[in-house]
């Protein structure tokens, strides 16, 4: 195969190592020999029935790579909860209706401790080797971290090859650090009456492929040799939770220290969020935490930087890591010397913007204007309506990587990257890789993209 220059050097901007490694893959030019084993021996169910496809292709990250992206994520939380708080200063009205939840929430905005201490992915693009802020995903619902089952099989694809059989490789286990932080934040928070008791709740198919006993066993071994453990308790349901008269949460019987919502499918008492604020239990899927999720945040950081709100360095981030973002119901906006209302910016503008509503998830509801007719186009902005839900935001074209295609043939894809933060700590990432004819510009693993593996080298 002839090689892109350019596409090439997207890999050793990720390290030295990726770089050499796809030069001599692509060199090779035979892929069928890339192949990865769900059924593994030692493989869990619900990894040998896992339902996204994931590549074979290394994705090499050195530490600095690594230390970059995250020196950059980890602020955007914090970030997003205290523009939030400037913008719905004079509406609180507005804040409330928005997102249902105690009046104490509203409070918590300028709270450091609730700034600093979220679980959350961001998920991001590189542009021309700049990282690019698309989404964020907040609580135990973040999805991913089945990858790591696949890294010893990625790391025993580099060693095939002569160039990387003796380099160092490793992998941050996400599920370990995951466990280790919620031990350590759930006991925290709650100080000196901690159990060490933690609630996760899963979904039935989960249930069916026994992550019940595998999520104990993960917690137990992550946790090994730590005072005052506690222990791990998996449902599938909720019915059995209370919030007794202290406003702890009780879980048949046990006291809880920590509450884990992974099923969407579950609704928690209302008492919950009114319990994690006044520091009775630690439950990381609050509403507050889960507005970081909602993409008009992205429309609130851009005013609050057009607006004089943000200090020299948060103006700073915003400008060069958050692509331009307007409600789509905002009177007058201006972007690249144009100044119209939102509304005929976009409709105006198709190929440079993408729409997206902001409580959305999987890559439903965005559409990028470049892979839509001008009809298509003018129809989703006019149902996108005057709800104050949407957004358009500057589209911004991904670097591309070499990776296997489904005929085992190396062609270019598309990359959206997605790392874990655990507060301010680096938890782990994955990248989703798709060619870019499909999935008509939203590369999803809903979609179809390929799961990426991270190794560091």
């Amino acid at each position: 195969m002839v090689i892109n220059e350019r596409i090439l050097q997207n890999h050793y901007n990720l390290s030295r190592e990726c770089g050499e490694l796809t030069r001599a893959l692509c060199e090779d030019d035979d892929a069928r020999f890339l192949r990865l084993d769900k059924s593994r021996p030692g493989s869990p169910p619900f990894i040998t029935k896992y339902l996204r496809d994931v590549s074979p292709w290394p994705l090499l990250f050195s530490s600095e790579t690594r230390d970059r992206f995250m020196g950059i994520v980890s602020e955007v939380p914090s970030l997003i909860l205290r523009a939030a708080r400037r913008y719905y200063e004079y509406d609180p009205a507005s804040f409330r209706a928005r997102y249902p939840m105690p009046d104490l929430a509203y409070e918590k905005l300028s709270d450091t401790y609730e700034q600093n201490n979220l679980m959350f992915r961001c998920d991001f693009l590189l542009v021309d080797g700049n990282l690019k802020l698309i989404e964020m995903n907040v609580g135990a619902k973040c999805g991913g971290w089945q990858v790591h089952w696949f890294w010893s099989q990625l790391a025993d694809i580099t060693r095939q090859r002569a160039i990387s059989r003796n380099w160092k490789l490793s992998h941050a286990n996400i599920l370990e650090r995951y466990c280790r932080y919620i031990h350590r934040s759930s006991q925290a928070h709650v100080g000196e009456a901690a159990t060490g008791n933690i609630l996760l709740t899963i979904s039935p198919y989960f249930k069916d492929l026994n992550l019940d006993e595998e999520a104990a066993a993960i917690y137990d071994q992550a946790l090994a040799g730590v005072p005052r453990p506690g222990k791990l308790l998996v449902d599938v349901a909720a019915d059995d939770l209370v919030i007794n008269s202290d406003g702890r949460a009780e879980y048949r019987g046990l006291v809880l220290d920590g509450i884990l919502a992974s099923s969407e499918l579950l609704s928690m008492p209302p008492e919950l969020c009114e319990a994690h604020f006044k520091r009775l239990v630690f439950y990381p899927d609050n509403a507050l935490h889960m507005l970081v999720t909602d993409k008009t945040a992205f429309a609130i950081l851009h005013l609050a930087k057009a607006s004089g709100w943000l200090d020299e360095r948060d103006a700073r981030l915003v400008e060069h890591h958050v692509p331009w973002s307007a409600f789509l119901t905002t009177d007058v906006v201006e972007w690249n010397g144009e100044r119209a209302s939102a509304l005929d910016m976009a409709l105006a503008r198709r190929e440079a913007l993408v729409l997206k509503r902001g409580l959305s998830y999987g890559g439903k509801e965005v559409f990028v204007g470049r892979f839509l007719s001008d009809q298509e186009w003018t129809t989703v902005i006019e149902q996108a309506g005057a709800t104050g839900e949407w957004i358009i935001q500057e589209y911004c074209p991904p670097d591309r990587l070499y990776a296997p295609n489904d005929n085992c043939e190396v062609t270019e894809h598309d990359v959206v990257w997605g790392l874990f933060g655990l507060g301010r700590e680096y938890g782990g990432g994955f990248g989703r890789l798709m060619e870019p004819h499909l999935g008509r510009g939203v590369v999803n693993a809903q979609r179809g993209a390929k799961m990426g593996v991270i190794l560091e080298v």
